[in-house]
C-alpha cells in the first residue's frame, strides 16, 4: 500500500514547479463543479416534485456526487496551505 504524501508532492513529480498553477487549476475546477451542480439541480427541479420519477432520482444522485467532488476539491485546496 502506497500512501500519498499530498497533492503538492504529486504535482512536483509531474513537473509542476509553481504551486499557484495547481491552485488556479483546482479553483477553476471548483467553480466548474459548482456551476454544473447548479445546472443539475435546475434540471431536477424542472422535473417537478414526483419522488417516483426515475430521471429526477438519477439527477439527485448526480447532484450528490458532484457535491462530494466539490468538497474533495475544496479539501485539496486547503491541503496546499496557500
Amino acid at each position: 500500500l502506497v500512501r500519498s504524501r499530498g497533492l503538492g508532492d504529486v504535482y512536483k513529480r509531474q513537473g509542476y514547479n509553481r504551486p499557484m498553477s495547481i491552485v488556479a487549476e483546482l479553483s477553476a475546477l471548483s467553480t466548474a463543479l459548482d456551476e454544473l451542480t447548479a445546472r443539475v439541480v435546475n434540471l431536477a427541479d424542472a422535473r417537478g416534485s414526483d419522488d417516483e420519477d426515475p430521471i429526477r432520482s438519477d439527477l439527485q444522485e448526480v447532484e450528490r456526487h458532484l457535491t462530494q467532488a466539490g468538497r474533495r476539491v475544496a479539501k485539496s485546496l486547503r491541503s496546499l496551505d496557500v
